[in-house]
């Protein structure tokens, strides 16, 4: 996380905190990204292997039309989906959570090497018990 925290603009809960979770979004969403991903929901629910092919067909359709940066902001909306449930989760277990969008993105890309795994960085949530001691002004 001392990796994380200049990446991060110094801010202090990335190193207080106890978890970090970094929400990434693909960097792209090719056909082959979309037959992938529902490939794994056929197999996981037990379903013909032609079941979702109308769904994947107009998922594949309406991504080919857009540009690379637009299918990025679209995956990326799906992350923030992943990242709201995360702090309401956070919430319903009483641990203290930090959502942050306030980092380089680029840098903390290449220090985690999401670009070799075909991903982006949307956010941060840090993750802690609240430290409830009364704190001396600093």
């Amino acid at each position: 996380m001392e990796k994380i925290q200049p990446i991060a603009y110094n801010q202090p809960q990335i190193t207080e905190a106890s978890h970090l979770l970094i929400f990434a979004a693909w960097d792209d969403i090719t056909a082959a990204a979309i037959d992938k991903v529902y490939d794994q929901i056929t197999i996981e629910r037990n379903l013909p292997a032609d079941a979702l092919k109308s769904y994947t067909d107009n998922l594949k359709a309406s991504y080919s039309a857009l540009t690379k940066e637009q299918r990025f902001e679209r995956a990326a909306r799906q992350a923030y989906i992943a990242f709201g449930v995360a702090i309401a989760a956070a919430a319903t277990e009483q641990v203290d959570a930090t959502p942050m969008e306030g980092f380089k993105n680029a840098e903390l890309d290449q220090l985690l090497g999401l670009h070799e795994k075909g991903l982006r960085s949307t956010t941060i949530l840090t993750l802690g018990v609240r430290d409830t001691r009364q704190r001396l002004a600093r």
